[in-house]
């Protein structure tokens, strides 16, 4: 069985090898993965209007699987504001589950934003090194 995160909810090394393409710039990617309990979602590259269709999808699987979730954007180079609402109505979406939202990382681009929205006590935050 293909491992993708460890128990603290991090992408295991094998999981970023398999969706890096090696310090390219890389357009927006979205993908679920339920694993050990939980929901993993990997974001990457460019999170932008581009993938929104992906992220309404893999907000919705999330919730509906009921299970804790991980958003993992340590591989996040950008994100606009398709990408910062997505993570605030999960958030918000998750807590009227009765779940919780777990940002992997992140990375400081996507910190900086929920910072300045104070938004981040929505989420738990987890070091992803």
């Amino acid at each position: 069985m293909f491992e993708v995160a460890d128990e603290d909810g991090a992408m295991t090394d094998s999981a970023q090898d398999a969706l890096s393409p090696g310090g390219m710039d890389v357009p927006g990617d979205v993908a679920v993965f339920f694993d050990n309990g939980r929901t993993l979602i990997l974001l990457r590259g460019h999170v932008d209007l581009s993938v929104a269709d992906d992220l309404e999808h893999s907000g919705r699987d999330a919730i509906d699987a009921d299970l804790p979730i991980f958003a993992d954007v340590r591989a996040v180079e950008s994100i606009d504001s398709v990408g910062i609402s997505f993570l605030i109505r999960l958030a918000g979406n998750a807590r009227a589950a009765g779940t919780t939202v777990s940002l992997v990382g992140p990375s400081p681009r996507v910190q900086e934003l929920l910072v300045l929205l104070d938004s981040e006590s929505l989420f738990d935050w987890v070091d992803g090194a």
